[in-house]
């Protein structure tokens, strides 16, 4: 970004590229957003836009960069340790608070962008407490991959399926998930019961029209 003095004209343009850069990813990939559509969004010229950054790149990371960090501010409010009833909290709370927002994490369209502030707010909820900090950074990883991602795809399935369980009882039933696994949830095992469901859910068996023969026989 070049240097420039933060005036308030400079922050209120600043802002307004910003505002117009967040509205266009509603509707176009990031990938696809140019500096000629987001200053024509904005209502400034080309020039001005360069005043501010040096290129369409440099929106998208600054974009990530304050997202990650006004989640990050929730996390650091936490105390330690905190748990994953915590941070499902956080996250369930964060995502849904701006229809900006929900739709970065859940549409297709911006995918890279959603994995990008994960990626930032994995890293800084880790220099806050890192839990997994006696495995090797190799495990740390995968670790993390499993408890992140488990919890971000929980989320969009909540929301894309139209938030059927209240918010508070699947932040529960998902931070009761990370912290003591699916075996806490198992019904136990019922033979006459779990026979029916299997049943319910066989595949009809199709029907079989005579043969030549039988028809034959008939005859």
């Amino acid at each position: 970004m070049a240097e420039q003095t933060h005036s308030p004209r400079w922050q209120r343009t600043h802002a307004a590229i910003q505002y117009a850069y967040t509205q266009l990813i509603l509707t176009t990939s990031p990938e696809r957003i140019t500096v000629a559509e987001l200053t024509a969004h904005a209502h400034i010229h080309r020039k001005t836009f360069y005043l501010h950054y040096s290129s369409i790149e440099d929106v998208y990371a600054e974009c990530v960069r304050i997202i990650s960090d006004d989640m990050t501010s929730h996390l650091t409010a936490l105390p330690r340790p905190f748990d994953y009833y915590d941070l499902s909290r956080i996250m369930f709370e964060y995502y849904t608070s701006t229809p900006t927002i929900e739709h970065i994490f859940t549409s297709p369209h911006t995918r890279r962008t959603a994995d990008d502030i994960i990626a930032q707010n994995t890293l800084i909820s880790r220099s806050i407490y890192n839990p997994y900090r006696n495995f090797t950074p190799a495990e740390q990883e995968l670790i993390n991959t499993f408890v992140v991602y488990s919890s971000v795809n929980v989320w969009r399935r909540w929301t894309l399926s139209g938030k059927k369980v209240p918010m508070s009882q699947a932040i529960t039933l998902l931070g009761r998930l990370i912290e003591h696994g699916i075996a806490d949830l198992r019904a136990p095992y019922e033979p006459d019961q779990d026979a029916a469901i299997a049943t319910y859910f066989a595949p009809a068996t199709p029907s079989t029209a005579p043969s030549d023969s039988d028809s034959s026989s008939a005859g």
